[in-house]
């Protein structure tokens, strides 16, 4: 479960189920999906697809390509 504000939804993808957390009653409105065994395993297995798009060693390249382009 995560939010569907700020950046969660870009990061996230497909391997989450999203609500509003300005709107009441989400996390009722969540848990019947969440407890779903087969609803359960295709997130998981989103969720392993989407954590191949980031790594540490980008971060850092990155970062640092940001650091010495302001130098």
């Amino acid at each position: 479960l995560s939010s569907d504000k700020t950046c969660l939804p870009e990061v996230l993808g497909t391997s989450a189920l999203y609500f509003n957390p300005d709107e009441a009653g989400w996390l009722k409105k969540s848990l019947p999906e969440i407890s779903n065994p087969e609803k359960r395993a295709d997130l998981v297995g989103k969720g392993l697809e989407q954590v191949k798009k980031y790594s540490w060693d980008d971060c850092v390249r990155l970062t640092l390509e940001v650091y010495e382009d302001l130098i």
